[in-house]
């Protein structure tokens, strides 16, 4: 079911929607979602586009499966500069993306999640002030990041890529992710947050990298990563980054310009950067994955 633009202001008791699977919910004031989410015991898709009103998603006690928070979410039109809290054990596949007009977004108890697609950033600091280019200090990004420690399949997408990639190294883990997906161009405007995300996967089986615009490969990729393995190991020297090797298995990238399709296996890999108009930073990859068995160019 789909609404939008409605007012659930005279709401004291949970709806009688019990037979509901899917509810989406657009432009609305939702400061009784709570109550509105108990009144469905058998929803399993919940999605939040440009709505506002609401501090916490607590749905401990529910069996929902799908969350998606889309697009200009605050808390209250006259409380824009606070944040929002995420209670959801049960979710398994979560979705934040957009420009979100929050200070931060706390992942309290997502412990079920398998799945998340986090592409987004918010615009406020920590006294309200507008952040430009988008906002996070580095402690909300580390403590963000850690809270996905436990998802074994994550997808990144620009803004957030973009946001890493602007800050000092922070200590994140992402210690049970196997499948890494990052949506962004190949250039220094986004490779150094790749790199970091990478390294901080430390099961890592397949990385895919979409490009998903078009724009000039970086043709200082080489000082970039040079620069990300000093500050890296300047912050953190006990770090398994310092050996500069990557264990995962599968690489594949998709650039829009590519016509071709080449597969090759471990035994190419060492010579590959004889093709021409490889990026540097793939190239990089490539070089130092120790455990490589596939790569895919598109």
């Amino acid at each position: 079911m789909d609404l939008a633009m409605c007012s659930f202001n005279e709401i004291r008791e949970p709806m009688k929607w019990d037979s509901l699977t899917q509810l989406k919910l657009a432009h609305t004031c939702l400061d009784r979602i709570n109550t509105i989410v108990e009144g469905c015991p058998v929803l399993e898709v919940l999605e939040l586009s440009e709505c506002w009103g609401f501090k916490t998603l607590n749905f401990e006690n529910h069996k929902m499966l799908n969350l998606f928070v889309l697009d200009g979410v605050w808390p209250k039109k006259e409380e824009q500069f606070d944040s929002i809290t995420i209670l959801v054990p049960s979710v398994q596949f979560l979705v934040i993306r957009g420009n979100l007009d929050l200070r931060y977004v706390v992942l309290k108890n997502i412990s079920g999640c398998l799945d998340a697609n986090i592409d987004f950033y918010w615009t406020r600091g920590d006294h309200g002030e507008i952040l430009q280019n988008g906002g996070f200090s580095a402690l909300n990004l580390q403590q963000f990041l850690n809270s996905l420690k436990h998802v074994p399949s994550l997808t990144f997408g620009t803004w957030f890529i973009e946001t890493i990639s602007k800050k000092p190294y922070v200590g994140f883990e992402l210690k049970e992710c196997t499948n890494l997906m990052l949506r962004a161009p190949v250039n220094d405007r986004y490779q150094r947050g790749m790199l970091h995300i990478i390294e901080s996967c430390y099961i890592l089986e397949t990385v895919i990298i979409r490009a998903v615009r078009t724009y000039p490969f970086c043709k200082l990729c080489t000082k970039c990563i040079h620069d990300i393995r000093k500050s890296t190991n300047e912050t953190s020297p006990s770090s398994s980054r310092i050996q500069g090797s990557f264990g995962f298995k599968i690489l594949e990238f998709y650039n829009d310009e590519k016509a071709a399709k080449r597969h090759i296996g471990d035994e190419a890999a060492t010579s590959y950067n004889n093709v021409g108009g490889l990026p540097v930073f793939i190239e990089f990859l490539i070089k130092n994955s120790r455990n490589l068995q596939k790569v895919v160019l598109v």
